[in-house]
């Protein structure tokens, strides 16, 4: 099961604030978290740019993910392969462009490339396939960035399995928080209910434990006994959120796209179900994705906040969070927590 930290660096930086909130929210409070920084309007996603304009727009929390390289150095990346979002094509001086609207072309795996030497001088791509001034990132560099300017923010980084989070706390000297992350494709290989719940010694009772990312896809569906029970009085964490599936292409905004296979007058939802990027396949809506059982009318419910907010959720992390903040109709509040 992926784990999601909310980790700063060494010095304080006054974000308990937040974590606390997180963990034990006050009433009626909604935490908008940035997935992979504030991306989009040409900013690469995992940037040190889309974090300064999460932190510009008052954001105090954005999510972004940890990946190793073939030589167990800690990245700052989202996909399996690289060729979405780095220029790893070109590097190679390849023809073969990896497109994610046929999902076709040079495609390699992160985990089968060094940083040394390859993965460190790659520059990443922003939404619309142009190669950005700035390269990968990772994970000592965003500390570091952190440090250096005093940026005060929470960050989740979404680890995608257990060596890449050992590697990320080996030269840390406090215990990290966790935010255990359950998805309806992993929960059907345990108990995830046990793994959570106090009487089974689960998450639920450990002290670092901060908040849950449950990901139950509409009312009624697989993962409702988890939401039922942090919401009972038998756990101790409060803190609920989920990911809002608005979709993973940005809408059109006119600018040339350099991919193969874009076209603008193609929609970005289909039967009110919004596409989502798949690893070396064609997109996919939401509603496609979904396994029996998830949500019983078949619907990825996700984009309804509001939906969410009445069955308990605390904190939501979006790709737009200036359209769920308006959605609500209280930008502060909402945006900011402090």
């Amino acid at each position: 099961m992926p784990i999601a930290v909310p980790i700063t660096p060494n010095r304080r930086r006054g974000v308990e604030q937040v974590i606390a909130r997180m963990r034990c929210p006050p009433p009626e409070s909604f935490l908008v978290t940035a997935h992979r920084g504030l991306r989009w309007r040409g900013v690469p996603d995992n940037s040190i740019e889309s974090i300064i304009k999460a932190s510009e727009a008052g954001l105090v929390c954005v999510e972004i993910d940890l990946r190793l390289t073939s030589d167990g150095h800690v990245v700052v990346f989202h996909d399996d392969c690289l060729g979405r979002s780095t220029n790893v094509a070109e590097h190679f001086e390849r023809t073969d462009l990896y497109s994610p609207f046929t999902g076709k072309g040079y495609n390699p795996r992160v985990e089968d490339l060094p940083w040394k030497g390859v993965v460190q001088k790659l520059k990443l791509k922003e939404e619309h396939g142009r190669i950005s001034e700035e390269g990968v990132l990772d994970l000592q560099g965003l500390l570091d960035f952190m440090e250096s300017t005093h940026l005060d923010m929470v960050i989740l980084l979404d680890l995608k399995d257990r060596a890449t989070l050992d590697a990320a706390i080996a030269s840390r000297d406090a215990e990290p928080l966790l935010l255990p992350v359950y998805r309806p494709e992993a929960c059907r290989k345990f108990d995830a209910l046990a793994s959570i719940k106090v009487d089974t010694f689960g998450y639920a009772q450990l002290a670092n434990v901060v908040s849950f990312e449950i990901g139950l896809r509409g009312p009624g569906g697989f993962l409702e006994d988890l939401v039922d029970f942090v919401r009972s009085d038998d756990c101790p964490v409060k803190g609920m959120g989920f990911f809002a599936s608005y979709g993973d292409f940005h809408p059109s905004d006119g600018g040339p796209v350099l991919f193969e296979g874009y076209d603008a007058k193609s929609p970005r939802s289909l039967a009110g179900s919004a596409l989502a990027f798949v690893e070396n396949n064609l997109p996919r809506t939401f509603d496609e994705l979904l396994l029996p059982g998830d949500s019983p009318d078949g619907h990825d419910h996700r984009a309804d906040i509001a939906l969410y907010r009445r069955m308990g959720y605390t904190w939501v992390i979006t790709d737009v969070p200036d359209v769920v903040s308006k959605e609500q109709g209280e930008r502060q509040r909402f945006m900011r927590v402090l």
